[in-house]
This record gives C-alpha cells, sequence and structure tokens, in this order.
C-alpha cells in the first residue's frame, strides 16, 4: 500500500453531504499506478476528525511506477534463464509479501542487452528496450501483459554496439519522460538519450569527461525524495549515488558513498518494493540468494534483508 501517499480529503462540518471526487492527481500528477489509503477528515470547531478510511486503485492509465510492467503498479524483474534464446520469467512482487512471485514467461530472442525501460510511447505504460548482436536497438511495447514476445516494436536508430552500458535511470531531463544512459566502450564517454515520447530516443548528448573506471551503472530512480532521478555508479565493490539535478546532469562532484561490499553482488534498482513511496534494491550474490534493501527515501539504504533463493538458475536478472 502507498502509505507514503494518502489521498486526503477535508470536508467542513455542514448538514448536506457533499460528493467527493478525486481527480486522479497527486502532488499536481497524474498518479501512479497502485494501490493508496485514502481518508475523509471533517473539520468542526477547529477540530479535524476522521471519519472514513478506505483503499483504492489506480490501474491502467495511471502514471508507471519505476520498474513496474503491469498495471498494479508493483515492481517487476525478468529473469532470463537462457541468454542464447532470450528465454525466462517475469518475476513480480505482491503486496504485504517480502519475495517475488512468478507471473509469466518471456522469450525474446537472443539479446546482447535488455534494458527495463520506462515509457516511451506517452501511453502510460513501461517499455523494454532490446539490443541484438548486430547492434540494433528496439523498443517492446508493453500491452498490459507480461510477455513481450510478438508485442508491436520500434527500431531505434544508431549502432548501440559501441557501448558496454546501456541503464535506465528515469526521467533525468525533467520533461516526463524517460531518458538512456550509454557508456561508449573505446573512449569511456557518457551519452544521453533523451526520450522523445513517440516511440523512440532523440540524438545522442555527450557528457565532459571520461567513465572509463566506472565499473558498473545502475538506474535507482529517485533515492533521495527530491523528485529527480539519481544514479549509482560502482568502482570495483564500492557503490556512490550521484544524485540528478532535473535537467540532465548529475553531481559528479560530490558523490555519496553508499557501501563497498557490492563486489559480489548483482545489483537493481528495482522500485517500490514495500509500497511505502520509496524506490529500493534488488541484491544477488553468487549463490544465487536474493535480497533487498528497503530505500529510507533520503538517499540512504536499510539493512540487507534476505527475499528468496534459487536465483542462480538466471543467466541474468533484469
Amino acid at each position: 500500500m502507498r502509505t507514503g501517499k494518502v489521498v486526503r480529503v477535508t470536508q467542513p462540518a455542514t448538514r448536506d453531504v457533499a460528493d467527493l471526487v478525486w481527480n486522479g492527481n497527486v502532488g499536481g500528477k497524474r498518479a501512479p499506478s497502485g494501490q493508496y489509503r485514502w481518508a475523509l477528515t471533517v473539520a468542526s470547531g477547529g477540530t479535524t476528525t476522521t471519519v472514513g478510511t478506505g483503499t483504492l486503485s489506480v490501474g491502467c492509465g495511471g502514471s508507471p511506477s519505476f520498474h513496474s510492467y503491469t498495471c498494479n503498479g508493483l515492481p517487476t524483474l525478468l529473469g532470463i534463464t537462457n541468454a542464447a534464446t532470450g528465454a525466462g520469467t517475469w518475476l513480480t512482487a505482491q503486496t504485504g509479501k517480502t519475495g517475488l512471485t512468478a507471473a509469466g514467461s518471456e522469450s525474446l530472442g537472443a539479446a546482447t542487452a535488455i534494458v527495463p525501460f520506462g515509457d516511451v510511447t506517452a501511453d502510460y505504460r513501461n517499455d523494454l528496450l532490446v539490443r541484438r548482436s548486430d547492434g540494433s536497438l528496439r523498443a517492446y511495447f508493453n500491452d498490459g501483459t507480461l510477455n513481450f514476445a510478438g508485442n508491436r516494436t520500434v527500431l531505434i536508430p544508431g549502432n548501440f554496439n559501441r557501448y558496454n552500458a546501456l541503464v535506465h535511470v528515469g526521467d533525468i531531463t525533467g520533461d516526463g519522460r524517460s531518458d538512456l544512459l550509454a557508456r561508449e566502450t573505446t573512449t569511456g564517454r557518457l551519452f544521453r538519450y533523451n526520450g522523445n515520447g513517440n516511440g523512440g530516443l532523440a540524438s545522442p548528448a555527450a557528457y565532459g569527461g571520461t567513465y572509463k573506471t566506472i565499473t558498473r551503472f545502475v538506474g535507482p530512480g529517485d533515492i533521495n525524495g527530491d523528485g529527480k532521478a539519481d544514479l549509482l555508479v560502482f568502482y570495483g565493490g564500492t557503490m556512490y549515488a550521484w544524485y540528478g539535478n532535473g535537467q540532465g546532469g548529475f553531481a559528479t562532484s560530490t558523490p555519496h558513498y553508499l557501501g563497498n561490499n557490492y563486489a559480489n553482488l548483482t545489483v537493481i534498482g528495482a522500485g517500490d518494493l514495500n509500497e511505502d513511496g520509496k524506490n529500493d534494491l534488488i541484491l544477488r550474490n553468487t549463490a544465487g540468494v536474493l535480497g533487498r534493501k528497503l530505500g529510507n527515501g533520503n538517499g540512504t539504504f536499510a539493512d540487507y534483508q534476505t527475499i528468496g533463493t534459487g536465483y542462480q538458475k538466471y543467466a541474468g536478472l533484469y
């Protein structure tokens, strides 16, 4: 339940019964898909009393939550069991549970990169980016079900084999569209592809400097509560956060240290696992043990919790 996003309506006490209508917005923006608690309060004589509470669901048509590919707004991961065929299983979070549940099969074909992306077409559904061995990158459009094979796709122009890292971090430019970061293998330069909202990406814009010494990039969404997408970077097993400025850049000169015990862990920016309005991490070790670190909403994460075993069967988790 999204306790961090309570829909609250206050009605002055009168003898008339008022019709209360929610327009589906939270903070002036379309509410993310998922479940919400609501509370109705009545103000009288300087005292406010809660007279009713309940829950409601925002389904398809709500703003898609980070790393969610269904209409319930819960985080969804893709586990690939066979990289040569792209066969795998969708794994979803469940309300009130700590683990992940298998929710459908997938068969994307042989891919050299899979990027769980945001909303490519402005239809309020998150999509997938898939790179093939020839360097082509295609956007697979979400039809509301957990199986992208056979869905409509569109080719994104360019040779994406020049990059050894492709990462979705969310909307880093503040225009409401998801963006892609890509690191060039030969030079270490970092590029940003802005989403255009029409099923594609704009031409790449280069950041200054070189980023060869970074061993991994992970997109966690907003982790410090300022509404701007952030980036996790790794130097070996050490993790830092670069906070986004909402204008396409990051505070690279003031990285925030987040620990040095990540060398043998797969780290995924998984979205809001426990529905508290804060983005979290999922981690897998080499023995296939799956864990999570819940976000505190201030750029830090809570202690590690084990949430499952047997995940070594997946060649990749996305």
